[in-house]
């Protein structure tokens, strides 16, 4: 009886996936060159730059301010001289200082000239913050209208909001979200462009990649098709409890099996001043990850924290796919887990594992080698700097 209940749950809810991939097939959803290009996710090279360019009065869309009028009216911003505003992505602010009180790269700067007003974006997709992030670029320029956007509007870190100068309260900045904000922002940019089929075009995509970081694309309906069933038939939610809590103890065997492999491959080299630099495996909220620390051993009197800013800036200059913070030199996502991906999110990797137990070793070999050739790269880049 239990049998024929999943059997037919499972079959309910195959025919709403089917249905909604088929609405994804005909709107054409699917098809996103943004994710094509593998730059969806990327802060730098998609969202800062794209976000920058529409509200650029000098950018080439040719529409002169009608988008940042468009964008400081979806926010509430006033008094702000649009027509000669100047626009600039990783705006240097200087070199950060070893306490982190001050320097950076503002992610977007809009500056009004006439009034001398600046407002600073930090642009947040999936990357952690950074020590003191946005109280140094309030240092910069206290007046400036200081914005955190990410997808859902979340609020910055601790570690973003206090520094040694200076400790930020909710009235020193403000959230925003690509989930509101932004999208709301870019219908209105779609309505003005609609006689201006290429720029329409770009923003319709952008607009889908938008919906689909922030859960507002076709799965979503899915989702809630999934929940209707549910409460259309109640019988049904014992069945999905009972898959639920089976594929649960399937991730966490598959997840506990990937760490008690990879944790025992952690390496460590030592620099030339005898501190050491380990490479740490975990899984967490940013995914599945290496990470690179520095320590002191035991008789050394030097301190770590006066060379971390130095050898973190090399590794995130010179190593694609790195991220950094307070606590690294520098940690990155090795494939399949790109995007701060757990194990969990990747159904591609789960399904190969129920299908064959063993390719959870072919996976471990194919993380490893990531592991090692990133940590080869480093070395190399630390020699050539003389610090090896």
């Amino acid at each position: 009886m239990e049998s024929n209940k999943i059997k037919t749950f499972l079959n309910e809810v195959k025919h709403v996936s089917k249905l909604q991939k088929k609405i994804s097939e005909i709107s054409g959803e699917n098809f996103n060159i943004f994710n094509v290009l593998k730059v969806g996710s990327s802060e730098t090279r998609l969202h800062s730059a794209l976000i920058s360019e529409l509200i650029n009065p000098k950018g080439t869309h040719g529409q002169g301010d009608k988008f940042l009028i468009l964008f400081l009216k979806t926010l509430g911003i006033t008094n702000f001289e649009t027509n000669s505003a100047i626009v600039k992505t990783e705006d240097s602010i200087g070199q950060i200082t070893p306490d982190y009180s001050e320097g950076g790269r503002l992610d977007i700067s809009i500056k009004d000239k006439d009034r001398n007003r600046q407002i600073f974006i930090e642009n947040k997709i999936y990357a952690r913050d950074q020590e003191s992030q946005l109280c140094r670029y309030k240092t910069s320029d206290p007046n400036a209208i200081l914005l955190y956007l990410n997808l859902f509007g979340d609020q910055p870190s601790t570690e973003s909001i206090k520094s040694t100068k200076v400790n930020l309260t909710e009235n020193d900045y403000r959230t925003i979200s690509y989930k509101s904000d932004i999208l709301n922002w870019l219908l209105e940019c779609q309505k003005h462009a609609v006689n201006l089929p290429l720029i329409r075009e770009t923003i319709s995509q952008y607009i889908l990649l938008i919906k689909y970081l922030t859960n507002q694309s076709t799965i979503d309906k899915m989702n809630q098709n999934i929940k209707q069933i549910l409460v259309q038939n109640p019988g049904f939610i014992e069945v999905m409890d009972m898959c639920s809590k089976t594929w649960t103890s399937f991730i966490n065997e598959s997840s506990l099996r990937l760490k008690n492999k990879l944790t025992k491959i952690q390496k460590e080299f030592t620099l030339k001043n005898g501190l050491v630099i380990r490479t740490i495996y975990g899984e967490d909220d940013d995914g599945i990850w290496f990470g690179y620390k520095l320590f002191r051993e035991k008789n050394n009197l030097i301190d770590p924290d006066h060379y971390k800013v130095e050898i973190s800036k090399l590794a995130t200059t010179q190593l694609k796919g790195v991220s950094t913070n307070k606590r690294w030199l520098f940690w990155f996502n090795p494939e399949p887990f790109e995007n701060r991906k757990r194990l969990s999110e990747n159904y591609e990797v789960l399904f190969k594992i129920l299908e064959n137990e063993n390719y959870i070793d072919t996976l471990i070999t194919r993380l490893s080698k990531q592991e090692e050739e990133m940590r080869e790269r480093f070395r190399n880049i630390l020699i050539s700097n003389k610090m090896m």
